[in-house]
């Protein structure tokens, strides 16, 4: 039996790398929000097109989803470069939503659409699975990793102050 070597190997629709840094799945994740994306640009005619709270129920249930699975075990781990590309897209969906130019700032259209920001979102993804954990028996895989306290190992380039690599399990701590 041979076994191919995979650069970035996809387990449960997440691609990883060796470092865990998400890069890779943070650019599939970018061009799957915008390609659904223009599905709102083309369906927000001014005159003709679809209502507000249309655009947002078809962006929160088709759209967000499709990009943004398992945000809340992959967003810690980003580099500010790839967390900005994602909340583009994110903001530009939501002036879309909320009719409005697209130099509008950021808050304002994110308000006025009532899109959550990314971090929020992926912090209330941590929050679930931090829930989900406790809710589990103490032989249980998930609940083990959060009973023993150890943290992943230090990246070599540590950006915090600790040196450690965020989890879900510190996010959802700090949220």
């Amino acid at each position: 039996l041979q076994v191919n070597y995979t650069p970035h190997p996809k387990i449960l629709g997440v691609s990883l790398d060796s470092q865990l840094r998400f890069g890779h799945h943070a650019s599939e994740a970018t061009t799957k929000l915008r390609r659904k994306a223009n599905l709102l640009r083309a369906l927000s005619g001014t005159s003709w097109g679809s209502s507000e709270a249309c655009l947002r129920q078809l962006y929160c249930g088709y759209v967000r989803p499709a990009g943004l699975y398992a945000l809340g075990a992959w967003w810690p781990f980003l580099a500010e470069s790839h967390r900005n590309r994602l909340n583009a897209v994110n903001n530009s969906a939501a002036s879309i939503i909320a009719g409005l130019p697209a130099g509008s700032p950021t808050a304002a259209s994110l308000r006025e659409a009532q899109i959550p920001p990314l971090h929020l979102l992926a912090a209330r993804d941590a929050c679930s699975t931090l829930i989900s954990a406790y809710r589990h028996p103490v032989t249980h895989p998930l609940r083990h990793t959060l009973i023993t306290h150890t943290h992943p190992p230090p990246r070599l380039k540590s950006a915090g102050s600790t040196g450690h690599r965020p989890d879900w399990r510190t996010s959802a701590l700090a949220a």
